[in-house]
Formats: structure tokens, sequence, C-alpha cells
């Protein structure tokens, strides 16, 4: 990903805008704020929606239940040892 900073950066920080660099400065900076705002937004989606410590097999057997309610019919799941 770090290597297509060679594609859009003849685009971005020509030699003909030297040496004030007005259009590479205003993306950069625009790129900037909206990472600082998605930043802020995913705090706070984080804090209202935390994570909960699901049990993954009280999960898939909760899953199991509502396809067989549904009339599925769904093969009994493999035990696996630990």
């Amino acid at each position: 990903m770090g290597n297509c900073a060679s594609i859009y950066g003849v685009f971005l920080w020509p030699k003909t805008d030297a040496p004030r660099y007005i259009p590479g400065f205003s993306a950069t900076t625009v790129f900037m704020g909206g990472i600082v705002i998605l930043a802020q937004v995913m705090a706070f989606l984080i804090k209202k929606y935390p994570n909960e410590n699901v049990d993954t097999d009280e999960a898939v057997a909760r899953e199991i239940e509502r396809k067989r309610q549904q009339g599925l019919q769904v093969p009994a799941a493999k035990q696996v040892e630990a």
C-alpha cells in the first residue's frame, strides 16, 4: 500500500508547483482532517456499541436453533476436543 505513493505523489506534488506545493498540501490537509473526523466517529461508536465477549459455542448453538425453527435441516455440529 505504501508503494502507491509513487503513483499519486507525482500528481499531488509536481515540480511546477514548487516551492509552495499548494495542491499537495491542500490534499494532505483535507486527508488528515478526514482522518481526525473518522477517529472521533470511531471513538464514539466504540463507546456506544462496546464489543461483547461472545461465547462462540453459545452463539453457534443459538444460530443452529434459529435455523431449525425456520424449518431448515441443520446437521449436528462436530465436537472438537480442545
